[in-house]
């Protein structure tokens, strides 16, 4: 996490790109990363840390096996 004087910033843990946020309340409770579209929940506050969101991950690896399976 970097604070400047206008806004705050955190890496995507994905990619690595760089979000601005205002204030920390837009940080919470959940964050799209606009670069590869990763579902995002802060992890740590001291220091501020994002990281994947594991209930969107979940629920991802569900429907790809659902999908992937030979059900027809």
């Amino acid at each position: 996490m970097v604070l400047d004087k206008q806004n705050i910033i955190v890496f995507c843990p994905d990619c690595e790109e760089e979000l601005h946020f205002d204030t920390l309340s837009e940080l919470m409770p959940k964050v799209i990363c606009p670069n590869c579209w990763a579902n995002l929940t802060v992890t740590s506050l001291a220091p501020l840390k994002l990281g994947w969101d594991v209930d969107m991950f979940e629920k991802d690896q569900v429907l790809r096996e659902y999908w992937t399976e030979d059900s027809w």
